[in-house]
């Protein structure tokens, strides 16, 4: 699988990795775009291409071992975007999934262990962050960045029954529209938020620019 060296991401759509073998089993790694992340696409377009593609497998009786949600943990701050895209990942899975989610932080070396430890409790504490996923069943694991610590956090997955995701119940077994899934209405939530601030923001500047004029 291509990983991204620069800047700019390198994960544009969903991406496979080989078939390879650990503790007696056959795995392949599904990796997905990011939302807002340096590409050009739309979150609603990498929404739409995450959820085509597992649904395509659920139709092919392909369910997944297991989930991977990836956060550094050298983030001074967690932004509002950081937050939105937890919010997302979480309406896609679903709470009957979180027992099959893994929190992955990684980055250790680029923080104070203690400064780590306290950004990974409040990822595990606080209701805008990661707690009702916690609650559900998910576990945080930290990533070492050495190739044994990756084998350990794909064995932990494969303990697991196979788990259907949310977002492949409602398309699927519900027959919804992307659009009335949890994802697609978060999403749509987060998108009517944001015109509504820059409406609010244009009328601002608006009452800014008829009052220079008057003068």
């Amino acid at each position: 699988m291509r990983i991204g060296r620069g800047l700019e991401s390198c994960t544009s759509e969903v991406q496979r990795s080989p078939i390879f073998h650990l503790n007696g089993r056959n795995v392949c790694l599904i990796d997905t775009p990011g939302f807002d992340d340096t590409g050009n696409r739309p979150d609603s377009e990498v929404l739409k291409d995450i959820a085509y593609y597992i649904c395509e497998a659920y139709e092919q009786h392909i369910q997944l071992a297991g989930v991977v949600f990836i956060h550094r943990i050298s983030d001074f701050r967690v932004t509002g975007v950081t937050r939105r895209n937890m919010k997302m990942f979480q309406q896609l899975c679903g709470n009957d999934a979180m027992k099959n989610v893994v929190i992955v932080t990684n980055m250790w070396g680029y923080v104070d262990k203690a400064d780590g430890e306290l950004r990974e409790a409040e990822l595990r504490t606080k209701s805008i962050f990661l707690e009702e996923a916690i609650k559900n069943g998910a576990r945080i694991i930290r990533h070492d960045n050495s190739a044994n610590s990756a084998r350990k956090i794909i064995s932990e997955l494969l303990k697991n029954d196979p788990v259907t995701l949310q977002i492949q119940r409602e398309m699927l077994d519900q027959r919804m529209d992307l659009i009335d899934t949890a994802a697609g209405a978060e999403l749509n939530r987060e998108l009517m938020d944001q015109v509504k601030m820059y409406q609010k923001k244009l009328e601002e500047l608006k009452k800014e620019l008829d009052g220079v004029c008057k003068l």
